[in-house]
Parts: C-alpha cells; sequence; structure tokens
C-alpha cells in the first residue's frame, strides 16, 4: 500500500493494545509485523505488559490474546 494512503507505524500498534482491541490488534500484527520489527526495546517492553496483562481482564477475545502471545 501506498504511504500517502496509509503510513502505518508501532505506535497505532500500541494504541489498539491500551484500548483492548486485541482483535484488531492481530490483525494489525498479521499485516505489518515486517515493520513491527523495528520499534524500540520500550514499546516492545509496553507491548509485552499489554498483552499479559489482558489476561487479567475478563473480556473475552482469547483467541486473539492467544494469536499475539504467539
Amino acid at each position: 500500500m501506498d504511504r500517502k494512503v496509509f503510513d502505518f507505524h508501532g505506535d497505532l500498534f500500541l494504541k489498539a493494545l491500551e484500548l483492548e482491541a486485541y482483535d484488531m490488534a492481530a490483525l494489525l500484527f498479521k499485516e505489518f509485523f515486517r515493520v513491527l520489527r523495528n520499534m524500540t526495546p520500550q514499546q516492545i517492553e509496553q507491548a509485552i505488559l499489554a498483552v499479559v496483562a489482558s489476561y487479567n481482564k475478563n473480556n473475552g477475545m482469547l483467541d486473539f490474546k492467544a494469536y499475539l502471545v504467539r
């Protein structure tokens, strides 16, 4: 996709995790995993903490959470 149309960066993935939109985060990860490899160590740590903390929330979406853990 042309960057003029949609410019993806890791902050969008982190925002999806922050908003507890695990289905959207899984979709973003699936489509943009190569871009997510360029995340800073702080962003990676934030993502890991958000995914691990998601298991304490009783909001369903277990299949998407499991996908993100893999």
